[in-house]
């Protein structure tokens, strides 16, 4: 899911590959703030794709200011 909302911000097709767990990965990963916007009224200033676009439009600056880098659909 997460993998797919980057690629409709971004506009562009990430290759998946699919390996096996190493030693020292997270086992499970749970993306939920329910628990804090119901328990201290939270919510987030920023949406999930605001936040992937202003990210990416900040790296886009940063690789232009340094001279480039890897500049590979970002």
């Amino acid at each position: 899911m997460f993998v797919g909302v980057i690629e409709d911000v971004l506009g562009v097709a990430i290759t998946r590959r699919y390996l096996p767990g190493r030693p020292f990965d997270v086992p499970i990963s749970i993306l939920d703030n329910s628990l804090i916007r119901r328990e201290m009224d939270w919510s987030p200033r920023v949406s999930l794709c605001d936040g992937i676009a202003r990210t990416a439009a900040w790296l886009r600056r940063e690789l232009q200011e340094s001279g480039g880098g890897h500049k590979q659909n970002i």
